[in-house]
């Protein structure tokens, strides 16, 4: 506990009356104490210095915002979430950072730290004795605050601190109090008396006389006047072999006699291209040399180059000196022990050969042709969507929804889109021409369009029948019968005779009998009919009236995208 408040508040503070007179500093609460990680001689009172021992570590600590009881040892709640805030000002020049906040506590308390200029949180919880090296809270002023449930106590709060001290005793092994002892240790780690004796010694390793010589000599080397970047390459190309550190004969770590000459050999005429078998470039510039030479591909000039693997396995490529184009043709050999044989020429490249013929299409990759590619700048993911939509949907196509759908407003689809109302769609053919109208939903036959057929007719009875006779006829022998005659009398005449004459108006009348039972003979004949005309009755049948002709159906929404 703090016996002395002037331990902690100095005079040349401005406010220091003021806060000796205080009730909120907690000098009977609060104990402040560094962390003490020095070497031994730092805790023997060698440092800090007497005028540093009367600073204050921490130029006040207030209590603010407290719902507290202020017990005078401590801090006691009497209801839930009742708190207290302790405000530190750090006011130390070897203050660096917090390094714990200790306190003992009966009951639920928390406590958490918040730099009381900014209101930011540097701490959400802080539990007592927790190392806060790791937060780094350098030297700010503070609000610590303690939040207590109901019956909650807290009591010896510490705060420890860490210094500004460099050098941790617990980190070196080396407790010295001064630079010469510091250098006396080391000289016993060298095996060594003293400083002198350890720069003798590296001037001995460096086989240099002395430190001074050690120095002069590292000048030296390191020189740029006298080691420039050219110096510096003159004399690596001057140096090759063992012991140098540098082999002029390879690149990479690759000997020279591994890479092909630049220069290449020329091609006698009338040579055979199947004699060269030893890994290098060769070159035939005359046209007329290669004719008069074998195994060529092309009686051209070219260039040949040939890899070796080994006597058994050669492999040659001829590269063309044609104008305006190249050509490659390659071929290989190989000995399996009985006998090389070399394989023939296949063209491998040409220039002005693109596609079948040529072994290799230029224009493609994977075997895709520049055309089946698109841009990505042009496929991006904004509007391949739209794209793919034209794809799906071009300007022209038709669609047709079961329900009442209307395109131009659903999401995501584009375009103009124009309904087609009570029409059936027709396949264009030979006949009908894609966009031709036509039809009609009713018609009304003309009599050129009805088909042929018949009529019922009726012909109603008049007048008699006759049967024509054939042959003589004769009338049955019961027809008895009379006649009644009126006619005028006459004086009889031979005998039997009458005739009978209109002579004035005597009249008589008599009955002639028919003579009993007796048969006519009618001797066949016809009748002429002479020309007549008939009254037909005919019922009329339909009524005119336009009809449909519709197969079954299914009514959808059709629509047309027409921009």
């Amino acid at each position: 506990m703090v016996e002395d408040v002037n331990e902690y508040f100095t005079a040349d503070d401005p406010n220091y009356a003021e806060r000796l007179n205080n009730p909120n500093i907690l000098t009977d609460i609060i104990t402040i104490k560094p962390k003490i990680t020095l070497p031994e001689a730092f805790k023997t009172g060698e440092y800090p210095t007497t005028e540093n021992k009367t600073k204050a570590l921490f130029s006040i600590v207030q209590v603010m915002n407290n719902t507290c009881t202020n017990t005078g040892d401590g801090f006691t709640a009497s209801a839930n979430d009742q708190s207290f805030t302790l405000r530190v000002y750090p006011n130390f020049s070897s203050f660096k950072w917090w390094n714990s906040i200790t306190f003992a506590k009966t009951g639920t308390v928390t406590c958490s730290m918040k730099d009381s200029e900014t209101g930011t949180e540097l701490i959400a919880s802080i539990t007592s004795g927790a190392n806060l090296n790791t937060y780094n809270i350098e030297h700010k002023p503070v609000d610590i605050i303690f939040t207590l449930q109901n019956g909650a106590r807290v009591t010896d709060i510490t705060f420890e601190y860490q210094n500004q001290a460099k050098i941790s005793g617990s980190e070196f092994s080396i407790p010295k109090d001064n630079i010469t002892g510091l250098v006396s240790e080391l000289a016993a780690k060298a095996n060594q008396s003293d400083i002198t004796a350890i720069n003798n010694a590296l001037a001995g390793k460096a086989s240099l006389s002395d430190i001074t010589s050690i120095n002069n000599a590292l000048a030296t080397k390191l020189n740029s006047s006298v080691y420039t970047a050219s110096d510096i390459k003159s004399k690596l190309l001057t140096v090759d072999g063992a012991g140098s550190g540098v082999d002029t004969d390879f690149f990479r770590g690759i000997d020279l006699n591994k890479f092909m000459y630049v220069n290449p050999t020329v091609i006698p005429s009338s040579a055979d291209l199947n004699t060269y078998m030893s890994t290098g470039i060769y070159l035939q510039p005359s046209n007329a040399n290669a004719a008069n030479g074998s195994n060529y591909p092309v009686p051209y000039a070219g260039v040949l180059e040939v890899f070796t693997y080994s006597t058994s396995m050669v492999w040659q490529r001829y590269t063309l000196f044609e104008a305006y184009k190249t050509t490659v043709y390659v071929r290989g050999y190989y000995n399996g022990g009985s006998g090389g044989t070399w394989n023939s020429w296949n063209k491998q490249w040409d220039s002005e050969n693109d596609g079948s013929g040529s072994g290799m299409d230029s224009d493609t990759v994977d075997n895709k042709h520049a055309s089946d590619f698109v841009l990505a700048t042009e496929y991006t993911a904004a509007n391949i969507a739209s794209k793919v939509f034209d794809l799906l949907y071009p300007v022209g196509s038709i669609v047709e929804f079961a329900t009442n759908i209307n395109p131009n407003s659903l999401s995501g689809w584009k375009g103009t889109w124009t309904q087609i109302k009570d029409k059936f769609t027709l396949a264009a053919g030979d006949i009908y021409t894609a966009g031709q109208t036509g039809g009609s939903a009713t018609h009304t036959l003309t009599e050129a369009q009805m088909p042929v057929h018949k009529h019922d007719v009726s012909i109603p009875s008049s007048g008699q029948t006759t049967t024509p006779a054939g042959g003589n006829s004769a009338t049955g022998s019961s027809g008895a019968h009379t006649h009644s005659i009126n006619y005028k009398l006459q004086s009889p005449t031979n005998g039997s005779a009458v005739r009978c004459t209109d002579v004035g108006d005597a009249s008589n009348s008599d009955v002639i009998n028919s003579g009993g039972a007796h048969t006519h003979s009618t001797p066949a004949h016809t009748h002429t009919v002479p020309n007549h005309s008939h009254s037909v009755n005919e019922s009329n049948k339909g009524s005119g009236v336009a009809h449909n002709n519709m197969p079954p159906y299914l009514v959808v929404s059709k629509w047309k995208r027409t921009a």
